[in-house]
């Protein structure tokens, strides 16, 4: 399991962001800053 099988996690993504981080620590800081950066977009809005 290289982690580029699922590059993208499902839509769900607040369900499976957890898991997908655990098991992708190679793509994690991208995955972290994507959510944090929908999180501010949402704060902005």
């Amino acid at each position: 399991m290289t982690g580029a099988e699922s590059p993208v996690p499902p839509i769900p993504f607040n369900l499976s962001f957890t898991d997908y981080w655990r098991d992708s620590p190679r793509f994690s800081y991208i995955e972290l800053t994507f959510f944090i950066t929908l999180e501010i977009n949402n704060f902005l809005k």
